[in-house]
């Protein structure tokens, strides 16, 4: 049909709009995503209440025939609770800066190089002090496992991402 924008807002397109969120909401209820369902009651729930009172105030509006009231608090209170969502939703599982993994990798390396540089030290010399021998297969093996490490560390602080130092307290 060729109606005008205010066909599309009479009771009954209300009523299934209002139906429409309604199983909106209860599909979401039954997602695994466990951060989706941890702010479903705080962010999801406002905004989809805050969607449908914008649309039927606007519907009331028309259907009264007056001008649509522009609603900037209702507007604002529905980006406020969207923006909140999408940064909720798109947080990492786990406290670590996505763009500073590659950093935290090279650090963590450089710890375990450390380890496997004493570990090769400490047998080299153990075996030396047992009979004299300076190379050996368990040595050769030492060696190979500390270059794989470097190898990693390289790699990872080759990909790291610069980040500013945290700023000190201005009553140092």
């Amino acid at each position: 049909g060729g109606g005008g924008g205010s066909a599309s807002l009479t009771p009954e397109a209300r009523g299934a709009l209002g139906s429409l969120l309604g199983a909106l909401y209860s599909t979401l209820e039954r997602c695994d995503e466990a951060p989706l369902r941890s702010c479903l009651e705080t962010l999801v729930k406002p905004c989809l209440l805050a969607l449908h009172g914008a649309v039927d105030a606007m519907a009331g509006a028309l259907q009264a025939g007056g001008p649509v009231p522009p609603r900037h608090s209702s507007r604002g209170r529905l980006w406020v609770h969207l923006g909140l969502l999408r940064w909720r939703l798109l947080l990492p599982p786990h406290p670590v800066d996505p763009a500073a993994k590659h950093l935290l990798r090279a650090q963590l390396g450089r710890a375990e190089l450390r380890e496997a540089r004493l570990s090769r030290l400490a047998a080299a010399l153990a075996q030396e002090a047992r009979n004299g021998a300076t190379c050996t297969p368990r040595s050769a093996r030492l060696v190979e496992a500390e270059r794989t490490v470097a190898d990693a560390v390289d790699a990872a602080a080759l990909r790291a991402s610069a980040r500013p130092a945290a700023p000190r307290p201005q009553f140092a």
